[in-house]
């Protein structure tokens, strides 16, 4: 007899302000020396079979545990950032993405 009114174990929690749902394979996962974070590099679906899948990377304090391995499909929430940066005249942005849970 199933049970009622039973959540799943992953619900997700409602989406915050700059924050947003990502979905991909884990490709590389780098931790530099002294760095208090982990950089997950995840490799996102292609918009049609012409097109190349575009590739992101999430941050993950380097204090908790893992949340994948390479070769893993994973759907995550993260929180969105970045900050300006200038060289030689220019002005770019870098984009940060922060796990904030895995769904």
């Amino acid at each position: 007899m199933a049970q009622e009114n039973v959540a799943p174990i992953n619900t997700p929690s409602k989406l915050q302000m700059n924050e947003g749902i990502i979905e991909g394979k884990i490709t590389a996962i780098e931790q530099p020396q002294n760095s208090e974070y982990t950089y997950y590099t995840m490799s996102q679906k292609a918009q049609d079979e012409y097109s190349m899948p575009s590739v992101i990377n999430v941050s993950q304090s380097a204090k908790e545990r893992p949340f994948g391995r390479v070769g893993d499909l994973l759907r995550l929430k993260v929180r969105m950032g970045g900050f300006p940066r200038k060289n030689g005249g220019n002005t770019y942005i870098t984009n940060t993405l922060t796990l904030v849970e895995v769904l």
